[in-house]
């Protein structure tokens, strides 16, 4: 085996067979100087004489006084050893430089056990890499340590080229109960480039009460600020943590702005994998058992992955994405919400697939994703994109729905006077995916599997929604399902795509205004309630659409059939239900009930609560004619009346109108004192005026 001697440059080698062919060659020169350096009583070899050459390439040491080793001094220090790396345009380092690139928590004492704490052993190896500015941190066994609430394992300040290899070690921190709001992440990146964080597995304090707990206690894994870049994280297994990886802050915009993240984590009951503000280029592949939200998304752009998941505790969106406040604080907006105004920043650029697992704990309004506001700040949503998938029985993600877009932003900050404001723009939002009920016979979702309300009290304080589209989404609902699915978006400011939209025998409550149409092809609906506006909200029925019965609290006239079916459209036979107006006074009426040129088949009624006070019974009918259509002393809750109710024979007849007549319900012998009537009209219209 050879040995090398470095301080002079000069290599010198023992004479072993099996390496003379690669031994390198000294000149006559070169010998001659070191044999300078012997004779002037250099250190470099202290009990040597004489070198001599053997042949071209063995040397000969001698030392003493007439004899001779053949071999060459052992180097004093590593520092003393070259090494080259294999490969073209390698340069020599000294072995002791590569040795001291990568560290190991056992060079500064670790024991790596699993019993000893090895907590201070970690934080030495780390410090000193921090001090050193880049290298690596490797360690392959288990350690035992017990971190202080608020402190790090590693803190890396605008350091370069980081790696935390503990790909196979084990990281017990299950002894350490963290009961207060302040972050503790193992590692802390502030600023700089080039992370890499590899963890086999990580043991945290078992959560004594998760519904109360997940997502608010425990240690994060990694955390990043003030603009840090290029952070890869693979994470094999952990359990009991509060965030995964954390990155930027919710109440402080200066310290976001990182980029260039790819997050890989498994593991259990980990609050969440992922909670990032103000960062961007995002790569996600997220599978945990036990969430409190499998990824909270805000003003991030440039966000792509997979978020599987499974046992939702605490909220009620599993992958939410959010606004981030950029400037100003919360506490000075509090105080003066015009002079001190907060700015924000939406996520756009989002393209996430989220999906349950099989949830045997979750909310009763649970949601596989969804937008949600945290400030009522001017902001922009763009091109989010989001598909789901849950699959539900009487017992696994029974109310586990799809998407929804809300906002409960004034109920955490009261500066805002409303939840919504026209100056929020949604602009390219998308969802798809399916929702599986059909196992289900217990009800669903309380508040709907697929859920989009953007306004509040009146259209002045609605989001402007451009682009919407429900394209490929599919409900399949419980025998036991009671709600109805919601797109209340008056803000709308372009046609939103219902493509594929297939909710059989789930209706759908539509508010949006007479101007931008939703365009419903391809799938079923129920019922689409049409409310909001004079003759209900823009419509159009295309080609494979087909909705079982559309409904109105007024005529509904802004609806255009283009390929689809409203029950008989397309055919002559046509029905519409009118909710009628609370029932008070002597009469009722709505408007244009009865269209120029319907030809009305009869009238049928419904009343949907029972009618208090006085009066013995209701007409119905039209102004000329009271009791056209019922003369009935009927008040309970689910009475009814059929055209076999109409005043003569000749009112069960097919009637012609040639002008618009309102539909008129008056009380029988004393006022109305409440109570509520549906009355559905069956009627048909000419071919040339469909």
């Amino acid at each position: 085996m050879g040995s090398t001697l470095t301080p002079s440059g000069w290599v010198v080698e023992q004479d072993v067979v099996d390496e003379r062919k690669d031994l390198p060659r000294l000149t006559g020169a070169q010998i001659d100087a070191l044999n300078a350096r012997i004779a002037a009583g250099s250190n470099e070899f202290p009990t040597a004489t004489e070198i001599v050459r053997i042949d071209d390439e063995t040397l000969m040491v001698k030392r003493g006084v007439g004899t001779g080793a053949r071999f060459a001094p052992a180097p004093s220090t590593t520092a003393d050893l070259d090494f080259v790396q294999s490969g073209a345009g390698a340069v020599p380092r000294s072995v002791e430089e590569e040795l001291r690139v990568i560290l190991s928590p056992e060079q500064f004492d670790a024991v790596g056990d699993g019993v000893a704490d090895d907590t201070l052993a970690i934080q030495r190896a780390c410090a000193e890499l921090a001090l050193r500015g880049g290298g690596t941190v490797r360690g392959p066994h288990r350690y035992k340590i017990a971190l202080a609430q608020g402190q790090s394992l590693g803190v890396f300040t605008n350091a370069k080229n980081i790696h935390i290899d503990l790909a196979t070690a084990v990281i017990d921190n299950s002894g350490v109960s963290y009961t207060a709001d302040a972050l503790t992440p193992l590692f802390l990146f502030d600023g700089g480039s080039g992370f890499r964080v590899d963890i086999g597995e990580y043991i945290g304090y078992p959560l004594p009460i998760p519904a109360s707990h997940l997502g608010y206690r425990g240690a994060t894994l990694v955390r990043a600020i003030n603009g840090a870049k290029k952070i890869e994280i693979d994470v094999r297994k952990a359990t009991n943590l509060r965030y995964g990886f954390q990155t930027g802050e919710y109440g402080d915009g200066s310290k976001g702005n990182c980029s260039g993240v790819d997050l890989k984590i498994r593991g259990s009951m980990i609050g969440y994998p992922i909670a990032a503000y103000l960062a961007s280029h995002i790569d996600l592949d997220i599978d945990v058992d036990g969430i409190h939200r499998a990824a909270y998304i805000a003003g991030c752009d440039r966000v792509n992955g997979v978020a599987r998941w499974k046992d939702q505790y605490i909220a009620d969106i599993a992958v939410l994405v959010s606004d981030a406040l950029v400037s100003g604080s919360d506490a000075a907006a509090q105080i003066d919400p015009v002079g001190s105004a907060t700015v924000s920043r939406g996520t756009s650029n989002f393209d996430v697939v989220s999906i349950d697992k099989g949830s045997t704990v979750f909310q009763t309004s649970s949601r596989c994703a969804g937008i949600g506001l945290s400030r009522v700040d001017p902001v922009i949503f763009k091109d989010v994109k989001a598909r789901v998938s849950t699959k539900g029985t009487d017992t696994i993600s029974t109310t586990v729905g799809g998407w929804a877009l809300v906002s409960g932003a004034k109920t955490i900050w009261s500066r805002y006077p409303f939840n919504w404001e026209p100056t929020i723009v949604l602009d390219n939002v998308s969802v798809s995916g399916i929702v599986d009920h059909s196992l289900c016979t217990l009800p669903g979702n309380t508040g709907s599997e697929f859920y989009v309300f953007t306004y509040e009290s009146t259209i002045a304080h609605a989001a402007t929604v451009r682009n919407f589209s429900a394209d490929n989404f599919q409900f399949l609902p419980s025998s036991g399902h009671t709600r109805v699915n919601y797109f209340q978006v008056p803000g709308l400011a372009n046609a939103a795509s219902f493509n594929g939209f297939d909710t059989p025998g789930v209706g759908m409550s539509l508010f949006t205004n007479n101007t931008s149409p939703t365009v419903f092809s391809r799938g079923r609906i129920a019922d689409l309630d049409v409310t909001g506006v004079s003759g209900g909200s823009a419509v159009v029925v295309g080609p494979g659409a087909v909705i079982a019965s559309q409904t109105s609290n007024v005529p509904i006239t802004n609806t255009v059939m283009n390929g689809g079916s409203v029950s008989g459209a397309g055919f002559v036979i046509r029905q519409k239900l009118i909710k009628m107006p609370a029932l008070s006074g002597a009469s009722v009426s709505v408007a244009n009930a009865f269209l120029a040129g319907d030809v009305v088949y009869g009238v049928q009624g419904l009343i949907k609560t029972t009618i208090p006070g006085p009066t013995t019974g209701i007409n119905v009918g039209v102004t000329a004619t009271p009791s056209k259509y019922a003369n009935q002393n009927i008040l309970a809750a689910g009475s009814k009346f059929t055209i076999s109710a109409a005043a003569t024979d000749a009112d069960r007849l097919p009637h012609y109108y040639t002008s618009s007549t309102a539909l008129l319900v008056t009380a029988k012998t004393a006022d109305f004192a409440g109570g509520e009537l549906w009355v559905t009209i069956t009627y048909g219209r000419f071919t040339d005026m469909v």
